[in-house]
């Protein structure tokens, strides 16, 4: 494998379904201590190349190998049922509990809570309690969607886990001796809140879906059922990165992007669902927010429900697929969407045959996939704007020098699932009067509890560079973590 230079340590490795035991398969992320206010890190991804290429010069072949910086993540999501109750909670508030037995070892210990509304409705929200219990450590990552901006949430946790999130106001108070098997939870929830949304206990994932709001169709109590629960409240799920086969050729300016899925399954249905879903995001740029031509040609060999998901995605997008099409609910602002259904997309073996034929001559990326139900397309932006990250910094502080071994011993890093995840030890920069951490988009603001500094993010944000790799091959990213302090304090 890569050799770093001396002044590089390992930090942490991957979490990957890729054969850990080969050289050339083994991502990691490597961190450089500099001494000019900031800390270099970097993730690589190392990529298999057991395909060879025979495209035609300057179109995307199905036959090529994939491309060190392919636009498409792709994952498989596996639904699971657990044991647990749930009910309407009714009041001014609702309490959702959660035990983790144990998080599966791909995720790192991780466990990410996803917080969305049953009901698009408009019927204003409750306050909203969390309970996350765990015999392991677990660092639960907050998520929201369809939430409005700085939504609250209180949190209760176990004293060994910690509790982050990037589009929340969380209010975190430990918990000693916070049950962590379910009828002891069960119990204790009870006795400090009166009564439960639901409960749910989980042993083998690494997200959990929590939906916000009263369902009239749930018992009034919340009493544990002797069968696993299969619940539109709390959903659990264990997700994954996939291999898969694809090329990625680049775009000329003011040409749509054409991106070409071919799928032969999304596994099976959860909960009696009538079609699997198979969600594809588009995911724009932080940096350069600007209007996108898109285009989507989706083809699955099995019957699914494909949905799309855009969130602050600009401009046009025209999707071709072998089956029904969610546009994004609720529809973005500044974003039209127009729908075909093909239905010979399901039996074609050439996607991109049927793209050319189609028009569509100038493909921006083709990824085939044996299975899965996730994929998330990260759309093209000016990249020379990396070079010349920021003009400004956060106003009222002032960028800080890191000193020593010490403040380098005070960073974590890992790179999971497509995740970059920052930790700063506060305890371990005592006296340096550090106010705020940030990466090189200043925007992307760690969370500051009592002992940590905390930021988990999708490592292509927040100004990352890619850089390709030729040998072994794969694609490095960069980005820099900068400690701020208060313009009147002093350095150290």
């Amino acid at each position: 494998g890569i050799q770093p230079p001396n002044s590089w340590s390992i930090i942490q490795p991957f979490s990957s379904e890729r054969n850990l035991s080969s050289p050339s398969h083994r991502p990691f992320c490597i961190m450089p201590f500099l001494s000019d206010g900031r800390w270099r890190v970097f993730c690589l991804l190392l990529l298999c190349d057991t395909l060879t290429a025979h495209s035609v010069e300057g179109q995307c072949s199905s036959a090529d190998p994939m491309e060190a910086q392919h636009p498409v993540q792709v994952l498989l999501e596996r639904f699971q049922v657990g044991r647990g109750c749930a009910a309407r909670e009714q009041g001014n508030k609702e309490t959702h509990a959660i035990a983790s037995e144990r998080v599966t070892e791909r995720s790192g210990n991780k466990m990410t809570v996803l917080l969305r509304p049953l009901s698009s409705s408009l019927s204003p929200l409750r306050t909203v309690h969390l309970v996350l219990s765990s015999k392991l450590p677990v660092s639960w990552v907050l998520e929201s969607e369809q939430l409005p901006p700085s939504f609250p949430v209180s949190v209760q946790v176990s004293t060994n886990s910690s509790v982050q999130s990037h589009d929340l106001i969380v209010r975190v108070q430990t918990v000693p001796s916070l049950p962590s098997r379910l009828h002891a939870l069960h119990r204790w929830a009870l006795k400090h809140h009166g009564n439960l949304s639901s409960l749910m206990h989980t042993s083998h994932s690494n997200r959990v879906y929590v939906g916000l709001g009263e369902d009239p169709s749930l018992p009034a109590v919340c009493r544990l059922q002797p069968l696993p629960l299969c619940s539109r409240t709390t959903q659990i799920s264990d997700l994954r990165t996939q291999e898969v086969k694809g090329c990625v050729r680049p775009t000329e300016a003011d040409a749509p992007e054409i991106h070409v899925i071919q799928l032969r399954s999304a596994g099976s249905r959860f909960c009696g669902s009538l079609q699997a879903e198979v969600i594809v995001s588009l995911v724009p740029s932080v940096e350069t927010p600007e209007n996108h031509k898109v285009v989507l040609i989706l083809g699955s060999s099995a019957p699914v429900q494909w949905v799309i998901k855009a969130r602050g995605v600009q401009g046009h997008l025209s999707v071709h697929s072998s089956s029904s099409v969610s546009p994004p609910s609720p529809p973005e602002p500044g974003l039209t969407v127009s729908t075909s259904l093909d239905s010979e997309l399901s039996t074609l073996s050439d996607l991109l045959l049927w793209a050319r034929g189609s028009g569509y001559t100038q493909v921006t990326s083709f990824t085939q996939a044996d299975l899965a139900n996730r994929f998330a397309i990260q759309l093209a932006d000016d990249r020379t704007a990396l070079h010349t990250w920021p003009p400004t910094r956060p106003r009222g502080l002032k960028l800080l020098d890191p000193e020593g071994t010490a403040g380098s011993k005070s960073l974590t890093v890992s790179c999971d699932g497509g995740l970059l995840s920052v930790t700063v030890d506060r305890q371990t920069l005592q006296g340096s009067s550090v106010a705020a951490v940030t990466l090189q988009d200043h925007r992307c603001q760690a969370l500051a509890n009592g002992s940590h500094f905390l930021l988990t993010l999708p490592v292509i944000f927040c100004g990352t560079e890619a850089v390709p790799v030729d040998s072994p091959r794969g694609v490095l990213y960069e980005n820099r973590v900068l400690l701020w302090k208060n313009e009147t304090q002093t350095t150290f």
